[in-house]
């Protein structure tokens, strides 16, 4: 019997592996039952690789791999920040070393500044500044070129202390005439705002004992604080007009070219309707100036506080006209 020998089993193995890749080759180049055999091989049946494409555009060099590798990524897609959150930030102390708290939302040329109540403990007008913080804070967009600084509580001292007092035993809504002796604390944190910043339009949101409420401005704001009065049913009153000495109202109109509003609310309103009632109107006296009077106001060309309510309208600054009411 015939036993082949190790080269020779070399021999025939390799002779098979030549042979079986032959057959696989020939097997692969034969059509496949069924197609056009008239159709060159493979080439209409490859998937379309759009990137293998030698049409497509070359991103510019500027265009960074990093850059196209960042747009691609999954967890950069669709993301919405989420707006800052409501924080107050720290204005200044009182006499009583306690926080006098503000915020500041918009950003523009305007600007205005509400002061919350300097009579102290005031909780109706407290609450309703706070709110309004919270809102043009929640809702800046609508601000539209207004910047608008809020300061929570101008006399913290009197809010926890049933008066309207500091901790100094000063009357802090008495002391804002330029030649004060016991200027407080408070009063001096608000003069030097105003002193660093031009403000446009300053407002002092209170109570009064007035059931009804009151609204009082000088004679630039007046168009737009007597249309407050009117739709709250409010009383109006021209300032400075019989506000005493050392009263903020008496002193924007003496030393400064700026508007001020007092926007003085019942001081038995219902606190858990305070935004309900006023809101709209007090969004209002912020938003209710024309880009003709923003204008003015930017290049200091302001007219008088001080100018009598007989002086012919001509010679007034225009106020805005048919402006809708604010919607939250």
């Amino acid at each position: 019997m015939w036993i082949p020998t190790h080269i020779q089993i070399c021999n025939m193995a390799r002779a098979m592996g030549s042979l079986l890749s032959l057959t696989v080759i020939c097997g692969c180049a034969t059509p496949l039952a069924g197609l056009d055999e008239s159709r060159e091989p493979w080439t209409e049946d490859l998937v379309y690789d759009p990137m293998a494409d030698d049409s497509q555009p070359v991103f510019d060099e500027d265009d960074s791999i990093e850059t196209q590798r960042l747009a691609t990524r999954k967890e950069v897609r669709g993301i919405v920040f989420a707006p800052k959150p409501f924080r107050w930030d720290l204005a200044g102390q009182s006499a009583g070393n306690r926080d006098l708290q503000k915020i500041t939302a918009g950003s523009g040329d305007y600007r205005i500044l509400v002061i919350g109540s300097l009579a102290g403990h005031d909780p109706s007008a407290i609450e309703l500044t706070e709110t309004l913080a919270r809102e043009i804070h929640d809702n800046s967009i609508v601000l539209g070129g207004i910047e608008v600084t809020v300061i929570r509580n101008a006399n913290p001292d009197g809010e926890l202390s049933y008066s309207s007092n500091n901790d100094d035993g000063v009357r802090v809504s008495r002391q804002f005439a330029d030649n004060a002796v016991n200027t407080s604390r408070e009063a001096k944190l608000i003069q030097r705002m105003l002193k660093q910043k031009t403000f446009h339009r300053i407002i002092h949101v209170r109570g009064h004992s007035n059931p009804d409420g009151v609204i009082a401005a000088n004679t630039s704001a007046k168009t737009a604080a007597r249309e407050v009065s009117s739709w709250l049913g409010m009383e109006f009153v021209s300032l400075p007009g019989r506000s005493k000495e050392g009263t903020l109202e008496r002193w924007i109109c003496e030393s400064h070219d700026a508007d001020i509003v007092t926007f003085a609310i019942p001081r038995n309103a219902d606190e858990e309707s305070l935004w309900e009632v006023y809101g709209d109107s007090l969004m209002n006296l912020l938003l209710e100036e024309d880009f003709e009077t923003r204008e003015l106001a930017r290049k200091r060309q302001r007219l008088s506080s001080v100018v009598d309510d007989d002086e012919p309208t001509e010679n007034k600054r225009p106020g805005a006209k048919n402006r809708p009411d604010y919607q939250n």
